[in-house]
């Protein structure tokens, strides 16, 4: 009598996924892989903000940057049209030190 009753316990609990039960140790590693890697993330975050270190690149951008910013409109695109002309120059490696910035300019000449 005794056993009937405990399988009718049994019959009467929710069923359970006998096939996919969740191991509690590989949760907590798995947890732990998680906040591993957000505090590795946020360690390399951190570094980068708190790092002074700009190259000369870097120091050029800003200064180009700020220069940009003082100007009208339209001597801004201008200015940014010539800065790309120049730097496709550098690119294609076609800059010398002849190489300068000259006016367009129609010349009429007069008979």
């Amino acid at each position: 009598m005794m056993i009937i009753i405990y399988k009718i316990k049994l019959l009467n609990r929710p069923r359970q996924n006998f096939f996919f039960q969740p191991n509690k140790r590989l949760l907590k590693k798995k947890k732990r892989k998680i906040t591993d890697r957000q505090d590795e993330f946020l360690k390399v975050c951190t570094k980068a903000l708190t790092t002074n270190y700009i190259t000369e690149y870097d120091a050029i951008g800003i200064n180009v940057a700020s220069k940009l910013k003082r100007m009208k409109q339209t001597q801004y695109i201008y200015s940014e049209s010539l800065i790309n002309k120049v730097l496709t120059q550098g690119l294609l490696e076609t800059l010398t030190s002849e190489s300068d910035i000259c006016e367009k300019s129609s010349f009429r000449q007069t008979p």
